[in-house]
């Protein structure tokens, strides 16, 4: 299955910045436009931005994970939250930088933060293993890798568990598409999206 290859090759592009220590970006693009960006320090995986639903993503992970930061960037309890837009949050105090700063300034838990952290990986990891399959499945004009050596100060990163959330997505990947065949992959436009949804969902369940 052509996810099987892309599953290798960026396990190979990990194990490499791991031994070379790598620190920079490392960017999947389209047509030359960054898609996915990955954010290595001294070769370990770090944080990343996704462009598919990157604030919907983050924040479900600091409700699950966190839930005493939200509190404090809320005016009221708002047991909902994130599923509505409510303008008592003050989203920018749930950014990841800003929580980082409240990791180390101890006022935020260092290992339930961690966590948030794995989990939004894992849900980006599995969304990039997913986009490209379903592009490669469709013949569409690739996604290409770039690495960018770049200087990043560690203290505006933590070091998690990268390494076994890549693990995860790969289990939540195999599990999402068991039974089903590349034709079945292989869909069109319109029918992706809904592909993409229930594979998501599947993800979502397998992981509560």
């Amino acid at each position: 299955m052509a996810s099987q290859s892309i599953i290798q090759t960026l396990t190979a592009k990990f194990q490499a910045h791991k031994q070379s220590h790598f620190t920079g970006i490392f960017q999947i693009e389209l047509d030359q436009t960054p898609y996915w960006t990955l954010f290595f320090n001294l070769g370990r995986l770090v944080w990343a931005e996704t462009p598919i639903h990157p604030v919907r993503q983050w924040y479900r992970q600091v409700f699950r994970h966190c839930p005493e930061s939200i509190q404090s960037a809320s005016s009221r309890d708002i047991p909902e939250w994130p599923h509505r837009q409510d303008k008592t949050v003050d989203y920018e105090d749930l950014h990841y930088c800003k929580l980082v700063t409240s990791v180390r300034n101890g006022t935020l838990n260092r290992i339930h933060f961690a966590e948030a952290v794995e989990s939004y990986l894992c849900e980006v990891l599995f969304d990039i293993v997913q986009q490209i399959t379903l592009r490669q499945l469709q013949t569409k004009p690739p996604f290409t890798f770039t690495d960018k050596q770049q200087r990043l100060h560690s203290e505006e990163f933590l070091i998690v568990r990268a390494e076994q959330a890549w693990q995860q997505a790969q289990s939540d990947w195999s599990a999402s598409v068991m039974g089903l065949s590349s034709s079945q992959l292989n869909l069109t436009t319109a029918q992706t999206t809904l592909t993409i949804q229930t594979l998501r969902k599947k993800q979502n369940t397998l992981r509560a």
